[in-house]
């Protein structure tokens, strides 16, 4: 879980150790841009990403993180400030004007802030030229250098191909695939992980074309915003391997979901995923019972300001001697300065 096994490319650390330690301070170009999407009601496990994502720095020295702030109160920003380590991580939260995606599906637990991240262009700094888009509701687990450091081959982005993806062979995820020139042997990828050219989002008007798509054809496109974008691209992207973006279904699936994956591969993945994405309504925060990767949430959410916001945290049950014991090292590592 720490990333001790990590095998360091040498170019990567050369690049890295050749940087000053307080150039990152001031100019986001040389350091991994890290992109992600909320609300209030997103802010918990946002801030249990992040947390997650600072821990696991290895070789890299400095994050930025910029969040499309679709409405998270001063208070939650307090707290998500207060959760990570400033010496790492410089957080940007950049207010997303929602009336730019008036109009949009809203259902189940998408609401419209899932569609900010097609913003991308309009909202970040122009002096940016890559992003690493992570959903809020993830678990990164390896150092975000390594995607950072990832050739996309000319592609305006890099995903991981989606679990349901060439199911059985013959299923398209996109309902409608024939009315857009697509079909199953069409790369279909899931979205909450994506590396991004921007300077190639940007030129080709990738989000704005996509928005385009959910505004005029409403009912021919069924699942938001991945939909959208997989019709937009049409398998035109670099595929990502499966560890980057791991769900409970990943494992259920048979051989051959991923192209090139056997099943003691795909089983191996699955026990040392890079990143685990609580994707679907199963959320390890808003429901109790036994979750793929909800002990690696809770650990996360234990060295955060969150810590006592779901009743249901294992800790709840913990004996009084215990929880005063566990809250004695949390402060002494404040006071002396420790990592948490």
């Amino acid at each position: 879980m720490n990333g001790s096994n990590i095998q360091r490319p040498e170019k990567m650390i050369v690049d890295f150790m050749m940087r000053r330690p307080g150039a990152c301070a001031k100019d986001s170009t040389c350091c991994p841009v890290i992109v992600s999407t909320a609300d209030d009601n997103y802010a918990l496990p946002l801030t249990v990403m992040l947390r997650s994502l600072a821990d696991n720095l290895e070789w890299t020295l400095r994050v930025h993180v910029y969040v499309l702030d679709c409405g998270i109160s001063a208070l939650n920003k307090r707290r998500i400030l207060k959760s990570l380590p400033a010496v790492v991580m410089r957080i940007h939260f950049i207010p997303v004007p929602m009336n730019r995606l008036g109009g949009l599906k809203e259902f189940g637990w998408f609401s419209r802030s899932i569609y900010a991240r097609l913003l991308l262009a309009e909202l970040l700094p122009a002096r940016i030229h890559r992003v690493v888009y992570i959903d809020a509701d993830t678990l990164v687990l390896r150092d975000i250098g390594e995607l950072w450091e990832l050739d996309l081959g000319g592609k305006v982005l890099g995903a991981v191909l989606d679990p349901m993806y060439e199911r059985e062979g013959t299923v398209s995820l996109v309902p409608e695939a024939d009315f857009w020139g697509m079909n199953a042997q069409t790369p279909y990828f899931n979205n909450g992980l994506m590396v991004i050219d921007l300077d190639l989002w940007k030129s080709k008007n990738t989000g704005e074309r996509t928005l385009g798509l959910l505004q005029d054809h409403p009912d021919r496109i069924h699942w938001a915003e991945q939909e959208a974008m997989n019709i937009m691209l049409k398998g035109e992207f670099h595929i990502i391997g499966p560890a980057w973006n791991v769900s409970w279904l990943f494992y259920d699936l048979p051989a051959g979901t991923f192209v090139g994956e056997d099943g003691e591969r795909r089983k191996q993945t699955y026990r040392n995923p890079r990143m685990i994405h609580f994707w679907g309504p199963n959320k390890p925060w808003l429901r109790p019972g036994p979750a793929y990767g909800a002990d690696r949430f809770f650990a996360y959410l234990h060295r955060t300001a969150w810590r006592n916001s779901v009743p249901f945290a294992p800790w709840k049950n913990d004996p009084l001697r215990k929880r005063f014991r566990r809250w004695l090292r949390v402060w002494k590592a404040r006071i002396l300065g420790w990592r948490m």
